[in-house]
């Protein structure tokens, strides 16, 4: 059974770094003083960036770390017993039918924002919250990892304050007497007061129907679940049942756009998606925001384009399909972007242009073009990816024993290490450090906190890069940690992608680049772990990369899967993974050789 409190996690997961040296004492209280001044993660504090820097020297000069290390108050074997739980938990959440599977996802998604509004709403104590459902649990961590997105969607819509609100890891890892998943009746409760007939436990088969508002004449729709999952996926239409416009996700998204840009004109503290991120520090930066959105969108030709898209500008009368085929003409993407493209040229000649970030148009475009929910990212998208880590976390080694769970905090603290020595570099974790990384992410304002106190800077994993491109930083990350503990990073093999066939030709071409890449390949064979014994067992020092796990997908989840690795491609949305998707054999193919096989148990073992 988890224990019951967060605060007692430091009394039963003790840093023990050197057993006998004065200097370990002194990083105990580092960290306790550390650990115990919480703040907003915008308010830095020169004294407690010392007590971290000293923390993380003090650690450094030991590296061989046999104890576990509880890293900023919620990085332990407790939290991280209770999330592969949850993870667990999480691949019971599949379906064969890929249509009941994507309607899933797609009422889960409105439910989630139910959920988000029942947090501003009734703005509950952080020691009496209540727990989320499943469906809305696995929704909520999605976002949360995406956290650059979940940082910018949380402020943008609700405001600062929730983000002190971290995802109740503990007490989902609860179980009744039985040893049945727990369902706490006070936040049963709860959701029914709020939510009215939304039911707090989603089923499958649930058909019920969807409702959205038409933006042009403000009545609701009534729509089918699956022609709603189709509208969302931009592969069909839907005829306002009121004003008879033909609606779909290019013309609801430009709208969503058109009446946000509205919004802040009326009121210049509503700044658009994709627009309140500083890119170079990962923050919130409002003051710059406020500009580049008075620049571009506090212009003639965007308040003509709104007013010609809304019939409230247009003041003609009823019946309103007299005026909305004119409406239509001017509220897409293709008019949008080539508006957009006459500012840029309009300030360019200004000599403004200097004035607005580097690529915030196509920012802009990316949090809004064919999305439907308010969010910055498709949701729908980022819990299908999200699933795909889920299953390569779980397969990654044995997790139920304690000592492999133990050592992840330790290479976790590592990894902080030298992420604070190369805070530019691009580092590729491993599946045990992202276990502890997904987990520090479910206290976010913590996590931020943390983060710029470390390198001055949020600092997100960049899984959006190509396959080609993680190989190269996986092969950096290796080279880096060897070089800096002396130690084996993977049991992947960095060299094998590395290995280009480019980079062969070269070196046969040219033998000067043949003896570097020589060279190359010596030093990243030390950075493998090579102690994989018969039938993939692992043992405590072995891990696998992201791209390294082979799992049979198809049987655990459906028809949906694609075998295509999500994590390849941020851009990539769900429905390319559908309409696009390889054969069954083609699929096991694509994957890489089988390393670890993993059945999930029924539930690891907490203390």
């Amino acid at each position: 059974m988890m224990a019951s409190n967060l605060n007692n996690l430091n009394n039963n997961n003790t840093l023990s770094i050197s057993s006998s040296q004065s200097e370990s004492q002194e990083s105990k209280s580092s960290i306790e003083s550390f650990n115990s001044d919480s703040q907003p993660y915008n308010q830095k504090t020169s004294s407690k960036k010392k007590l971290l820097n000293n923390y993380l020297k003090i650690s450094e000069q030991c590296p061989e770390v046999s104890n576990p290390i509880v890293t900023d108050q919620v990085i332990s074997v407790e939290t991280l017993t209770a999330h592969l739980n949850l993870l667990i938990r999480f691949t019971s959440i599949n379906c064969n039918d890929q249509n009941l599977f994507l309607r899933y996802l797609a009422r889960a998604e409105h439910r989630y924002i139910i959920w988000l509004n029942l947090l501003d709403h009734y703005r509950p104590p952080i020691e009496s919250m209540p727990i989320p459902p499943l469906d809305v649990a696995l929704f909520w961590c999605a976002h949360a990892t995406n956290l650059l997105a979940y940082q910018e969607d949380v402020i943008r819509l609700y405001g600062e304050h929730m983000l002190i609100y971290n995802f109740p890891l503990l007490q989902m890892d609860m179980k009744d007497k039985e040893g049945d998943e727990y369902v706490d009746m006070n936040s049963l409760k709860t959701w029914k007061s709020f939510s009215d007939d939304e039911p707090y436990l989603l089923e499958f088969d649930d058909d019920r129907p969807f409702l959205i508002t038409c933006p042009f004449c403000i009545k609701d729709n009534s729509i089918d679940p699956d022609l709603y999952v189709q509208l969302k996926m931009n592969a069909s239409t839907h005829t306002c049942q009121n004003c008879s416009l033909q609606l779909n996700a290019d013309i609801l998204s430009a709208k969503r756009l058109l009446n946000d840009i509205n919004q802040f004109l009326s009121d210049n503290t509503k700044c658009l998606a994709g627009t309140l991120l500083d890119t170079e520090k990962n923050q919130i930066d409002s003051y710059t925001a406020v500009s580049d959105n008075i620049l571009l969108f506090d212009q003639d030709v965007i308040r003509e384009l709104i007013r010609l898209s809304s019939p409230a500008y247009t003041g003609k009368p009823s019946p309103p399909s007299l005026y909305i085929p004119n409406i239509t003409k001017n509220c897409n993407w293709q008019i949008i972007q080539q508006e957009f493209s006459t500012i840029l040229h309009q300030l360019d000649s200004q000599g403004d242009l200097r004035y607005v970030r580097k690529n915030i148009l196509d920012q802009v475009i990316s949090a809004y073009q064919n999305l439907l929910c308010p969010f910055s990212l498709d949701l729908m998208a980022a819990v299908i990816r999200y699933q795909e880590t889920v299953d390569k976390i779980l397969c990654a080694g044995d997790w139920s024993d304690e000592s492999i769970i133990a050592l992840a905090t330790v290479r976790y603290h590592k990894f902080l290490i030298l992420t604070q020595k190369y805070p530019d570099r691009l580092l590729v974790p491993t599946m045990d450090i992202l276990l502890c990384w997904y987990t520090h992410t479910l206290w976010p304002s913590r996590y931020y906190s943390f983060t710029i106190e470390l390198i001055g800077k949020i600092w997100n994993y960049e899984n959006s890069l190509s396959e080609s491109k993680m190989a190269d930083n996986l092969a950096k990350t290796a080279l880096l940690w060897h070089k800096k503990f002396n130690e084996p990073y993977t049991s992947d093999d960095p060299s094998r992608k590395w290995k280009k066939s480019s980079r062969v030709v070269m070196s046969v071409v040219f033998p000067v680049y043949g003896l570097y890449v020589a060279q190359r390949l010596w030093k990243l064979g030390k950075t493998r772990d090579k102690k994989i014994g018969p039938g993939g067992t692992i043992n405590k020092s072995s891990w696998v990369t992201s791209n390294s796990c082979d799992i049979n997908s198809n049987e655990r989840r459906g028809p949906y899967n694609s075998g295509v690795n999500f994590a390849d491609s941020e851009l990539m949305s769900y429905q390319d993974s559908i309409y696009h998707s390889p054969t069954s054999s083609q699929s096991s193919s694509s994957h890489s050789s089988r390393v670890f096989s993993y059945v999930p148990p029924k539930n690891i073992k907490s203390k």
